[in-house]
């Protein structure tokens, strides 16, 4: 009778992504396909990418992640697996640390240590490079490297903190203000530098706004249920984890819905509103930061006039007042979150713009309480 040879025994190797060439998200949900159909491999599990400064010449900034897998093969033949990988994806080696479609390298593999002129593990650097520890810490913070017998939450904490920009410590950013304060123009700014994941308030969807405006006392209660069920929708999905977007910016916050009910419903309204949205406002996200915008009526009506001649709309002054006056009632009480309080009077965000810069300076130091400040236009 013939004995069967043994299977060999899968062995959990860590994986470092990076791509800064062409839709950089693209590729790696090809990377990861390719890997999944790898014959020997078995992905378990990967981190959400971030973007990093990219090491060496001029490019454009990187996609990082770390992928966790098991796999039969030994090393050289898993390195050849990534080196074809690579070469399907169109990844070119022209210049040393130069732009790449594509890049996937062996980082760790449990504690071994392999010195070859075209191998080693673990990889030379991965120790110093926060776009390899960071995600990485995000898998396994206890991982030990075999060199220096320390963890990668041990190694990372030595690095110190970065900028939030390469750092993305915040996971949900929360613009809020009143009508004209250019929340959503400053949310989808920040979006854009930071490649965060993007979610507007649906107001201009409620199909009861336009009977609101026409006869605000009738259609009070119709318009904010419609509103608090949109926005608890979606809600729902901000508390996703978006893959490819670790980081979401919105231009309301669920407090948006709560002070217009104060002000736009009777008392008896109001109780049936309260009733209703604890019944469907639970376990909401809660941001990491508030960018509250600031500014008083008559800086705010000259820029409403100019929308609301677009959309035919109107809001009357007292109305904005009312408004101006319950935001800030909620944030004399609101303490959930640090609020970095944005003086808006001076800037108009659909004609001028802010210096991103200079505001995530702010957002950096601020770690709790709040904090008032004047924004630098450019």
């Amino acid at each position: 009778m013939m004995s069967r040879t043994p299977e060999p025994e899968k062995e959990t190797v860590y994986l470092g992504f990076g791509s800064n060439l062409g839709d950089r998200a693209v590729y790696y949900r090809r990377a990861l396909a390719a890997l999944t159909n790898a014959p020997g491999v078995e992905v378990i599990r990967h981190s959400a990418l971030r973007e990093y400064p990219p090491m060496g010449p001029a490019q454009p900034d990187y996609l990082n992640g770390v992928i966790e897998i098991r796999t039969t093969l030994p090393p050289r033949e898993l390195l050849g697996t990534l080196q074809r990988i690579e070469a399907q994806l169109e990844r070119t080696r022209e210049i040393h640390w130069g732009p790449r479609t594509v890049d996937l390298d062996i980082l760790f593999w449990g504690l071994k240590i392999l010195e070859q002129e075209d191998l080693k593990i673990p990889h030379p650097g991965a120790c110093e490079r926060r776009f390899v520890l960071e995600p990485l810490s995000e898998l396994c913070p206890g991982l030990v490297d075999p060199k220096s017998g320390r963890t990668v939450r041990e190694i990372l904490s030595k690095l110190g903190r970065r900028t939030m920009t390469e750092s993305r410590r915040w996971k949900l950013i929360a613009v809020e203000g009143p009508p004209g304060s250019g929340k959503t123009a400053l949310a989808s700014a920040l979006s854009e530098r930071l490649n965060a994941r993007l979610m507007l308030d649906q107001i201009h969807e409620n199909p009861f706004l336009e009977l609101f405006l026409a006869d605000m006392r009738r259609y009070a209660l119709h318009t904010q249920i419609s509103s608090l069920l949109s926005r608890c929708q979606q809600q729902s999905e901000v508390a996703q984890p978006d893959l490819f977007h670790p980081v979401t910016v919105t231009d309301y916050m669920m407090a948006r819905d709560e002070v217009f009910a104060q002000v736009n419903l009777s008392s008896e309204e109001y109780r049936l509103y309260v009733h209703l949205r604890s019944a469907l406002a639970r376990n909401f996200t809660r941001p990491d930061i508030v960018l509250f915008l600031q500014a008083r009526s008559e800086f705010l009506q000259p820029r409403l006039k100019q929308r609301e001649e677009r959309e035919s709309r109107r809001l009357a002054r007292a109305y904005l007042d009312k408004l101006i006056d319950a935001y800030g009632t909620y944030f004399l009480h609101y303490h959930d979150s640090p609020v970095l309080m944005l003086d808006m009077e001076h800037l108009d965000l659909e004609h001028q713009r802010m210096d991103l810069d200079a505001l995530e300076r702010e957002m950096e130091q601020l770690r709790e309480g709040r904090r008032m400040v004047v924004p630098v236009a450019l």
